[in-house]
């Protein structure tokens, strides 16, 4: 039962941009928490990641704290 509940889990693409006080954050690691499934921000700091609706997602950048974000329905992040 639980393979058929994961296949009715609705998934969305949320797409962003990670910054900080000089600008875009290049290489800064963008994941589904509790799961294996990340990307790494563009030399624009974007990203774009296929999350389940309501997951939560951590951005994480060496010498930052990480920045734990839950996705909800949106589709668009800024972090």
């Amino acid at each position: 039962m639980s393979g058929e509940l994961a296949q009715q889990q609705k998934v969305i693409e949320v797409s962003g941009t990670v910054t900080d006080s000089s600008g875009p954050v290049i290489g800064a690691t963008v994941a589904v928490k509790g799961t294996s499934t990340g990307v790494i921000t563009d030399i624009d700091g974007n990203f774009k990641l296929k999350v389940p609706v309501g997951a939560t997602i951590t951005v994480s950048y060496i010498g930052y704290s990480d920045k734990i974000v839950s996705v909800d329905n949106k589709t668009e992040l800024k972090s």
